[in-house]
Order: structure tokens, then C-alpha cells, then sequence
């Protein structure tokens, strides 16, 4: 469905299906991208979520790849110990959710979430549960400052294209 507008405040839900019988599995998968015309911190109407890629080198805390609230980040673990760091500024008392969705699209890769505050001490780190190789948390952030984000390959020996989240 493209540009159908919501009528009225509210709870709405969603209902994706196959149109044909016994069809699916890890290999049919979708993506929903929610929009909205609120107003961005720039002061401009846009997505609620904009898809942008990884972009190396972010293998170090050093090299974090700047993030901002509303952005989805398509990623791979390339190689053997390759680690993806993010950063992101944040407000007292705001929640943030991390969600890695890779198992679930498919990837190979059994992700590993870590985050810390700007000081170095970390505040989550993730594997993901029984029910899934993704990892997720949500947390209200302490202090005002910059959190650094690490997505890593549980294993850790290995990696490669099918590694992607």
C-alpha cells in the first residue's frame, strides 16, 4: 500500500500473508517501512526510518560510523573478527531500542550487540535468546552524551557475505 494517509489518532495493525498455500521460510521475507509527516529535528517532514549502509572502516571505537535516531543501518560482517561500531548522541532519560534483524532475514550471522556510554563502560551486551540469533535490547540512557554501538559475529572466526544484518 503507497500513500494511503491514517484517517484518525490510533492503534493500527498490519497483516502481511502469503497469497498462496504452503508457501514461505527463512528465504521469503519483507521489509515495512513505516513513514510519517511529523516533523524532523531538522525542522523537515521525512521518514520515521531511513535504510542506509554500513560504511567502512568502522572496525574500531575510533572509526564509529555517526548514527542518528530514525536511521536503519544495512550491514555485514565481511571477514574473521570484523566488528561494526556505531555512535550516537542521546538525552538523559530517552528509551532507545536496538534491534539487530538478521536471522530473521535470512543471515547466517548469530549477532552479538554491545553498547557503551562515552566513557568506555559498558552498559549492554546481547547474544540474542532461545527463540533467535538476533539480538535486541531497550534501555533509557543515563546521561547526556555519546553511546557506541558494536555488532560482532557470536563465533567471531568467521564471516562474510551471507553475514549481513
Amino acid at each position: 500500500i503507497e500513500d494511503w494517509l491514517i484517517p484518525e489518532n490510533g492503534v493500527y495493525f498490519v497483516r502481511i500473508v502469503e497469497n498462496r498455500d504452503q508457501i514461505g521460510g527463512r528465504t521469503y521475507f519483507y521489509k515495512l517501512t513505516l513513514h510519517s509527516n511529523q516533523m524532523t529535528q531538522a525542522g523537515e517532514i521525512g521518514p520515521l526510518y531511513v535504510l542506509l549502509p554500513e560504511v567502512e572502516p568502522n572496525n574500531v571505537l575510533s572509526e564509529a560510523f555517526p548514527i542518528t535516531f530514525g536511521q536503519q543501518i544495512s550491514g555485514t560482517i565481511d571477514t574473521t573478527g570484523d566488528w561494526d561500531y556505531f555512535r550516537f548522541n542521546a538525552h538523559a532519560g530517552i528509551e532507545v531500542s536496538v534491534d539487530i534483524n538478521a536471522a530473521v532475514e535470512g543471515s547466517d550471522l548469530d549477532s552479538v550487540l554491545t553498547i557503551w556510554d562515552g566513557e568506555g563502560k559498558q552498559l549492554i551486551w546481547n547474544q540474542g535468546d532461545n527463540s533467535s540469533a538476533d539480538s535486541r535490547t531497550t534501555f533509557l540512557i543515563p546521561a547526556d552524551g555519546t553511546y557506541f554501538i558494536r555488532i560482532e559475529e557470536n563465533k567471531n572466526d568467521i564471516g562474510g557475505r551471507r553475514f549481513f544484518y
